[in-house]
């Protein structure tokens, strides 16, 4: 089933190359003023034209916000978008010194990155959706964005998902949301930059992750989740331990030979 959506064409175009392209350029769709957007999701979409013509966009106004643009905008001279219900890297920052969890360190630092812009609300959402579809939302706006080169809203999706992780009460009775999260962008469609992000998240708390089985069966199923994991085993130092120690005990109780040469230059595999 399709929906039809209106806006006004030169918001749209200036949103990144590849829509300017798409709206002014010699395709059929900048010819005919009507694009057919395969992959996109009702949702999403609402949500990309709430950010059109507000440089935001908000979870919890989501259903209004599209309703009174389609008054505004349905006797307005502009283009018409249909979707189809999806069937469905940058390197992080160094972490700092000394630090009794440098994933914890370097994920906060990167999802605080785009935070000084404004646009995250801390109660995005909140009482409306579960944990697991705000992160969907996140990621999958994240997505889009990539998809067709949105380069500031790739950065306001991340802030966003990043400060939402932040401030999650991870407990036995939540880490169901999280394994979606980490399900959904294992997917191999999803971009290098939003799994390393994700990723980044789940080493940061591998401690109370690794309590659960289905987390473990997570390890086991995905090389890049459990690259991640190992990138985070073989940096944690014991606590108080001597960091250049040729051999220690790591925060997880396993001892392990340290290799000074091992990096987060991982991350880019």
């Amino acid at each position: 089933m399709r929906r039809e959506f209106t806006i006004h064409s030169a918001l749209v175009a200036r949103q990144s190359h590849a829509l300017d392209a798409l709206v002014n350029g010699g395709f059929a769709e900048a010819r005919d003023k009507h694009a057919v957007l395969e992959s996109v999701d009702e949702e999403t979409f609402s949500l990309f034209t709430q950010y059109v013509y507000s440089g935001n966009y908000d979870l919890l106004t989501t259903g209004a916000w599209s309703e009174t643009r389609r008054r505004e905008t349905e006797k307005a001279k502009g283009w018409d978008f249909h979707y189809y219900h999806h069937s469905s890297g940058w390197a992080p920052p160094s972490p700092p010194a000394q630090s009794s969890n440098p994933a914890w360190d370097t994920f906060k630092a990167t999802a605080n990155r785009f935070k000084t812009s404004g646009f995250f609300r801390e109660l995005d959402g909140d009482n409306v959706k579960s944990p697991t579809d705000i992160f969907r939302c996140h990621a999958k706006m994240y997505i889009f964005a990539d998809c067709y080169g949105i380069s500031d809203l790739m950065e306001l999706a991340l802030n966003k998902l990043g400060q939402r992780l932040i401030t999650f009460k991870l407990s036995d009775e939540t880490v169901g949301d999280i394994l979606d999260l980490l399900r959904y962008c294992d997917d191999a469609t999803v971009p290098e930059e939003l799994k390393s992000f994700v990723f980044l998240y789940a080493a940061s708390q591998a401690q109370p992750l690794w309590k659960n089985p289905d987390f473990q069966e997570c390890v086991l199923e995905s090389r890049k989740l459990s690259m991640a994991l190992f990138n985070e085993f073989l940096k944690t130092p014991a606590q108080g331990a001597d960091r250049s120690s040729s051999n220690q005990t790591n925060n997880w109780g396993y001892s392990t030979s340290w290799n000074p040469d091992f990096s987060y230059g991982a991350w880019n595999w």
